[in-house]
């Protein structure tokens, strides 16, 4: 049954958003805010609003989405200077709002347009920044850029690097503990990219207590600060 917001007609299905509309990852967008109600009915999925501002905000924000797409809300950088001191960025977005424009000019400041970017796994990095750089084309040559100046770790994990610790995983999460034993992601409350998600989900969530949320951001903060000092320590551990 197609649900009618605002004279846009819109169409929900199990697991998948068809929409005639401009394409978007609605289901995601929906749980993700949970302003809206969900009801099964015939194999379609039946939304109502709180309100039409909320609705309008929705379908904004679906413009430029896409089934299964990665939203980028949050980064983390060590920058290395020429005399060895190390200071740390980051940056996340807890409003609830489309992050992607912010989180693109924040990076762009923060990398500058000099030196190498060390990454682990350029494949999926380089594919969030080209996508970014397709949403906003004014961002585009610096976006792309910083792909240039990548570097990336984990082709030489593979071709170079083994510990029997790892058991035959060469994530980036299997090789810290063999060289920086004393960074235990199982100490942190969001530990992996799965409880990231979550996090932030329950962060923009209108339920949410101040308290809870501020926990929650600094939750996720320290689980992104430790990807990125994770490749600091193994680039210090593989240069020495």
């Amino acid at each position: 049954m197609p649900v009618l917001i605002e004279g846009v007609c819109v169409l929900l299905k199990k697991g998948s958003v068809i929409e005639r509309y401009q394409g978007g990852y609605g289901q995601f967008i929906f749980d993700l805010h949970d302003q809206s109600k969900l009801c099964e009915s015939d194999g379609l999925l039946n939304v109502s609003f709180d309100n039409h501002a909320a609705a309008r905000k929705y379908l904004e924000f679906l413009v430029h989405t896409r089934p299964y797409m990665q939203l980028p809300f949050q980064w983390s950088c060590h920058i290395e200077r020429a005399d060895g001191s190390i200071t740390h960025k980051e940056f996340l977005d807890l409003s609830g709002n489309d992050p992607r424009e912010i989180f693109a000019k924040t990076l762009i400041e923060v990398v500058s347009t000099q030196g190498p970017v060390i990454v682990y796994s350029a494949g999926f990095e380089g594919a969030r920044i080209r996508e970014l750089a397709e949403l906003l084309p004014k961002l585009s040559s610096e976006l792309l850029a910083i792909t240039n100046r990548f570097f990336d770790l984990l082709p030489l994990a593979r071709d170079y690097y083994y510990h029997p610790e790892m058991k035959g995983s060469w994530s980036i999460k299997s090789i810290l503990p063999t060289i920086a034993p004393e960074l235990d992601y199982a100490n942190l409350e969001v530990s992996d990219g799965t409880m990231a998600q979550e996090a932030y989900k329950e962060a923009i969530n209108n339920k949410t207590t101040p308290e809870r949320k501020e926990e929650v951001r600094n939750a996720m903060l320290k689980y992104c600060e430790q990807d990125t000092i994770a490749m600091v320590k193994i680039v210090q551990a593989w240069s020495s």
